[in-house]
């Protein structure tokens, strides 16, 4: 092979751009070929690992388009990652059943830049000398874990790693992780996009709790769009949630239309360091936190003013702890949302300079609870919450500048059939209410009777 290798390069090079590599299975065989069916290798291993990485090194001199036919093809992780100027497309019902362990003690499944991966948790000097793997594409594969070669295995592991990349497509997938650690990971990347893919684990062994992010992205440039996870995993020891089903770090982030459900934190922002955020019209459930954008430990916020500009709009959640979390964050902006059903509908926690407005608030525990300074509550339609309005300070104890909930402002809101309106708990001081309208009470003052509630 390495003496073709230069021949292959230069047919690589006549063909230019619109080069196509073909691997497909035939028996106990693997094949790879041009589209003009000009065989470039086959190989008789039971794992098509090796097939799929001479097409891959072949297919990154330049740029081209590796089409994987219909099968389901073993691939041993440590035989094989992606690289730089390729496109990775199946065709038909492709499935890459993966045999994965451990580098240093994480797990890893297929990654980039996999010389370079121990740099990824650690701090060391090389982790930004690590060169960017540029223009990769993968479309209509679906990934699933076989077996990781430790026991209990499990929390900490990592299926599916893109680890410094630009430039890269990840389309129509699916990731099927039963390890528990952790589904597709995009780190430290640029230009990305998800797009239609589903995120989710099958089966979990391991004693230990749920791992990781089922998708986490981090970088510059990244939209996850129209896709489906569910972090709920099936276990020996009973039925286990993901912590966390989309986790976002970085910088002008857009995840939108994506249904996500039974997680910890559904939609999870994680700040400092992240800003130019956009949640639109997603659909979440049976989470703890429906969209949760944090500072980290509230109890332990010291500087609590961190400018996230992230926009929440559209989106419906229902059957959650708290639909929307703003937890030691400022400038986040809520609007045309609805929550159905959530023990907290809207929480600002530390919070502050935050507006949530236009939102309906249906049969929660409290409708908005409030625990920060100069935050603005305004035209929102809250129905059949046993607190519209709850201020507390007590939550803010920790934080530096934060002494009470204070400076708030709540009006124009409609309330409909809430039991109680304003709700002041422990160290509150001067808010701001004015012009709101509690419609049953006031319709009850000029003479009009409810039978029953038509909600």
């Amino acid at each position: 092979m390495k003496k073709l290798l230069p021949l292959l390069i230069l047919l690589l090079l006549v063909h230019g751009a619109s080069a196509k590599i073909i691997v497909f299975k035939k028996g106990n065989c693997t094949y790879v070929e041009w589209s003009n069916k000009t065989l470039i290798y086959k190989s008789n291993s039971k794992y098509q690992d090796i097939a799929l990485r001479k097409a891959m090194d072949l297919c990154s001199k330049i740029h081209c388009t590796i089409y994987v036919l219909q099968g389901n093809y073993t691939i041993r992780s440590a035989w094989f990652y992606f690289k730089s100027n390729t496109s990775l497309i199946g065709v038909g019902n492709v499935i890459f059943s993966v045999i994965w362990g451990g580098y240093k003690g994480w797990g890893f499944a297929l990654l980039t830049n996999y010389n370079d991966w121990k740099y990824y948790k650690g701090s060391e000097p090389g982790r930004q000398k690590t060169p960017y793997d540029e223009n990769i594409k993968i479309e209509n594969i679906k990934f699933y874990s076989l077996y990781v070669n430790w026991p209990n295995w499990g929390f900490g592991t990592r299926f599916l790693v893109f680890y410094r990349v630009k430039n890269l497509t990840i389309e129509h997938c699916l990731v099927n992780d039963f390890c528990g650690g952790g589904g597709l990971f995009v780190i430290d990347s640029y230009d990305v996009k998800i797009d239609h893919c589903k995120v989710f684990h099958s089966y979990y062994r391991a004693k230990r709790r749920v791992g990781d992010a089922e998708l986490k992205v981090k970088g510059e440039n990244i939209t996850v769009d129209d896709c489906y996870i569910n972090g709920a995993i099936d276990t020996d020891y009973g039925k286990h949630f993901a912590q966390l089903c989309l986790n976002i770090v970085g910088h002008n982030i857009t995840a939108k239309d994506n249904r996500i459900l039974h997680c910890g934190g559904a939609i999870w922002e994680e700040t400092p360091g992240t800003s130019n955020v956009r949640l639109i019209g997603n659909v979440i459930s049976q989470s703890w936190h429906c969209i949760g954008i944090s500072a980290g430990d509230i109890h332990k916020v010291r500087g609590y003013d961190y400018d996230t500009k992230t926009l929440v709009k559209d989106n419906i959640d229902f059957d959650c702890v708290n639909g929307v979390s703003v937890l030691g964050c400022s400038n986040v902006t809520i609007v045309y949302n609805k929550f159905f059903n959530d023990q907290t509908g809207i929480r600002l926690q530390v919070a502050t300079r935050t507006r949530a407005y236009m939102n309906l608030v249906y049969n929660t525990s409290v409708g908005v609870f409030i625990a920060g300074q100069n935050n603005t509550i305004d035209g929102n339609l809250i129905i059949d919450s046993n607190k519209a309005f709850v201020f507390n300070g007590r939550l803010n104890y920790y934080a530096e500048r934060v002494p009470n909930s204070s400076d708030n402002v709540v009006k124009d809101n409609l309330l409909l059939f809430d039991n109680e309106t304003i709700v002041n708990q422990t160290m509150v001081g001067k808010n701001y209410i004015k012009d709101n309208i509690d419609l049953d009470k006031f319709l009850e003052k000029i003479g009009f009777k409810f039978y029953f509630k038509p909600f």
